[in-house]
């Protein structure tokens, strides 16, 4: 039973403490920079899938507008999926100030979801690089030139932005918490010793021949479009700086770590090839994002055997009580339904939202009970 208990404790510290030291170090021996070449200024398309998003439209147009990649070179594609707001009127006021030339909207009858709106738009342009936004996030001004110039890395087929959270008055929040700081660090370092594993799906540019047409069900274009970019020989990187704020919502943040944890398992069934050897970035996969799905079930064997031993031994009745009281303060906090002001508490808030959102994905991508189609307040 020990065995058990030591077989779930090292599988747990292996996925979030051993493989952030590897990776980090693995880095810093094999790793290699971004070359960005800041003269690669090619025509590029933006494209932005949006449902019921009217009210957030004219900032985020304006934000990429105003940026430092010249605007001539600039197309911005938008498309409307099935929306039942003042989308359509806010985007034909914006272009009727100036910005028509290179804005263009497509307003789609029917809500289909993400994938088929942006193979839609996709089809509709037919420029070298591509830069997926969404509509709620405004686009720092020096982004997408960042992109862009790693673009311009022969080896880089994706470069990811980094996301960064404001609070009600658009100030950079400096305490985003202990847990989005350490996953960001994982994503820099995978990015410098090969590829990130996916992108930011709040901003991301790829070139456009490693891009390939969404099934219709995906979950994670983020992670699927920047993967056809690594299978075909070339890097997902992470571009710090490029930056793309968002506000965080913690009363959405269950909902979006239990698709996004479907998504997961989704990619797997879609694309076997990447944990076979073909794949350069198998290790990363494999110890990033699958084995995160499983811990939940590491510490219940850790629990269970805990307990079992806790009859004959004092010490292993410490170590369950110490779990019980663990689990039962992030219960509350669960409960509570949001985070609080204290760094240790909002580590545990969201490493149990993460884990007990595993449980729930796995459930429901076996059962199929799971859509491509956001649900909006």
């Amino acid at each position: 039973m020990k065995q058990l208990f030591f077989l779930g404790l090292g599988f747990v510290l292996y996925t979030y403490l051993i493989y952030p030291i590897i990776i980090c170090i693995l880095s810093r021996l094999l790793g290699r920079g971004i070359r960005h070449n800041y003269d690669y200024q090619p025509l590029i398309s933006v494209i932005i899938s949006a449902y019921n998003e009217g009210q957030y439209l004219e900032e985020k147009v304006n934000s990429i507008f105003n940026g430092d990649y010249p605007k001539d070179k600039i197309e911005i594609l938008i498309g409307l999926d099935g929306c039942t707001d003042n989308s359509e009127d806010i985007l034909n006021n914006l272009k009727g100030k100036g910005v028509g030339e290179n804005l263009y909207v497509y307003s789609f009858p029917e809500r289909r979801g993400k994938p088929a709106v942006l193979n839609d738009l996709l089809a509709r342009t037919n420029r070298g690089i591509i830069v997926f936004t969404d509509a709620r996030q405004v686009i720092d001004k020096n982004a997408i030139s960042i992109l862009v110039s790693a673009l311009g890395d022969e080896s880089v087929g994706s470069a990811s932005g980094e996301l960064v959270f404001t609070n009600d008055d658009g100030e950079i929040r400096r305490h985003i918490g202990l847990y989005w700081r350490y996953e960001k660090f994982i994503r820099r370092c995978e990015s410098r010793l090969h590829s990130m594993i996916g992108a930011t799906g709040a901003l991301y540019a790829m070139k456009r021949s490693y891009i390939r047409e969404l099934p219709s069900d995906i979950i994670l274009d983020d992670i699927y479009q920047p993967l056809n970019a690594v299978r075909r020989g070339k890097r997902a990187v992470f571009c710090q700086n490029a930056f793309i704020y968002d506000r965080v919502e913690d009363r959405r943040e269950y909902d979006r770590k239990v698709r996004t944890l479907i998504g997961n398992f989704q990619l797997v069934a879609m694309n076997r090839w990447i944990l076979s050897l073909e794949s350069p970035i198998v290790f990363q996969f494999l110890s990033h994002k699958m084995f995160r799905l499983f811990v939940p079930y590491a510490f219940l064997l850790m629990l269970v055997s805990s307990a079992i031993l806790a009859v004959n031994s004092w010490a292993w009745l410490v170590v369950f009580l110490l779990q019980v009281l663990v689990y039962s303060y992030a219960s509350g906090l669960l409960l509570w339904n949001r985070r609080v002001n204290n760094r240790f508490a909002s580590f545990i808030y969201t490493f149990s939202v993460l884990n007990l959102a595993a449980v729930e994905a796995l459930i429901r991508f076996l059962s199929g009970r799971y859509t491509v189609k956001w649900k909006k307040d």
